[in-house]
């Protein structure tokens, strides 16, 4: 998974990573671990039905449980996400690691 904010003259960009911890199962969620320079969070991760490719709800595990959560859809070399990062930047480390683990075939 690539970085998805530019570097700045002479800093590199922060590694990222996915993992899936739990593979959802009917209806229980599944957990991924999102790391992106050394910091990490955990997600809940639901499948949706979708029209067209893979459909997933992202909500991030918070113990304050602000329900900060996303929607991202995977389909094929498209994808999309309703984060801020996917707005303006049209990639994140939400649906670029999903359609990672989709790839893999991990999802």
């Amino acid at each position: 998974m690539n970085a998805t904010t530019p570097a700045r003259a002479g800093q590199r960009k922060p590694e990222r990573g996915i993992r899936l911890e739990v593979r959802p199962d009917g209806d229980c969620p599944g957990i991924v671990r999102i790391t992106v320079g050394g910091k990490h969070a955990d997600y809940f991760l639901y499948p949706l039905a979708t029209d067209f490719g893979r459909g997933f709800r992202l909500e991030k595990v918070d113990p304050i449980g602000d329900g900060t959560g996303y929607h991202v859809n995977i389909d094929g070399d498209r994808r999309s996400c309703d984060c801020k990062g996917f707005c303006r930047w049209s990639h994140c480390k939400h649906a670029d690691g999903l359609a990672a683990l989709v790839a893999a075939g991990r999802l």
